[in-house]
């Protein structure tokens, strides 16, 4: 105590830098990050009409304690063993980065409607996540195909969008005039056709609840 009243100045400048801390998170925005990790997981596809080789672009929101804890987007990626159909089924796997801690994750692929998987614990960097849908009905993280618009819900207007790009040419890099298409190339396979149009009948009438709004919280 005594060598604390001997030097006031330095007692009140430790104090203004702490609360300086405080007040800018820096200390917080350090844990946040030592805490977050990178994962891996796969989801499966219904439809079971992708190639090897295809790519598939998707966001996640991860929720934690009501709250959200992170988002972003990546892409899945599917190779020999992801294109073996499985009931009619295709895996796209991919890699996010998520907090350490119990979370759930809302997943949507790009022309898919949302899916909101089962609550998991985040352990360690590098770790595989088994995602399970949340509705309880199938053990499987499954995204389902057709939301051409974005709006969760597979209605006429997306089954329209599809047609009206039937038989278009195949989207090649040094061709941006035709970028449209892809929008409802639902099985990445650079060509609309049949398959898509199959595809987005099939779920006609599906809608999901859409994950939450990070400029809600």
């Amino acid at each position: 105590m005594q060598m604390l009243t001997k030097n006031p100045r330095r007692l009140v400048v430790y104090a203004f830098f702490a609360a300086f801390l405080a007040m800018t998170g820096i200390y917080s925005t350090r844990i946040e990050a030592a805490s977050t990790v990178r994962v891996s997981f796969c989801v499966y596809f219904a439809g079971g009409s992708r190639t090897v080789n295809s790519v598939e672009k998707f966001s996640y929101t991860a929720i934690q304690d009501n709250d959200l804890a992170s988002d972003g987007t990546g892409i899945f990626t599917f190779d020999e063993a992801g294109v073996a159909p499985n009931r009619g089924l295709n895996r796209g796997c991919a890699q996010i980065n998520v907090p350490k801690g119990e979370i759930q994750l809302w997943i949507k692929g790009e022309d898919t409607l949302s899916a909101l998987a089962d609550p998991i614990d985040v352990l360690h960097d590098g770790q595989y996540l088994n995602l399970y849908n949340a509705d309880g009905v199938i053990h499987l993280m499954i995204l389902i195909d057709g939301d051409t618009n974005g709006d969760n819900s597979i209605d006429f207007f997306d089954v329209s969008a599809v047609v009206s790009h039937l038989a278009a040419p195949p989207k090649s890099s040094d061709d941006p005039s035709i970028p449209s298409h892809l929008d409802v190339d639902l099985n990445e396979d650079g060509s609309v056709d049949f398959l898509d149009y199959s595809l987005v009948t099939s779920n006609l009438n599906f809608s999901r609840e859409a994950p939450p709004n990070p400029l809600d919280n």
